[in-house]
């Protein structure tokens, strides 16, 4: 999927230029914009964003924000566990990237989401 929406994706996406703003530092600091990869938060945010579009955790929030009286409540806990499961998984993803190469994570995951789809498109026997 990524590479389907990549190529796509990135042609659209504008160079941003970045120019400090006057208020932050002018020196390099571990949060300064200018080492963002744009191009690549472009890409997991589009990524992402159609991915969670009708899965249950969206579905979770609409359910409990519907019953509940207190919908920013809902709101910030459902942000918070979508922060840190996205944590988890990028923490995952970096310790797997350095026990395999990125081709061979990439097939794995290919092969996942293949099985999926079988299982998906496979009938019932009940």
């Amino acid at each position: 999927m990524i590479g389907f929406w990549g190529d796509r994706v990135m042609k659209q996406l504008p160079h941003l230029p970045i120019t400090p703003l006057p208020h932050f530092p002018t020196s390099p600091s571990p949060i300064s914009l200018e080492f963002m990869n744009w191009q690549l938060f472009g890409l997991t945010f589009i990524t992402v964003f159609l991915a969670e579009i009708g899965d249950k955790s969206q579905l979770v929030a609409i359910a409990l924000g519907g019953s509940s009286k207190s919908p920013k409540a809902v709101f910030f806990g459902s942000i918070t566990a979508l922060i840190c499961t996205s944590f988890l998984g990028v923490l995952a993803g970096g310790s797997m990237a350095q026990l395999f190469p990125a081709k061979i994570l990439k097939a794995i995951a290919a092969i996942g989401f293949a099985l999926l789809a079988v299982r998906l498109l496979w009938p019932d026997s009940d």
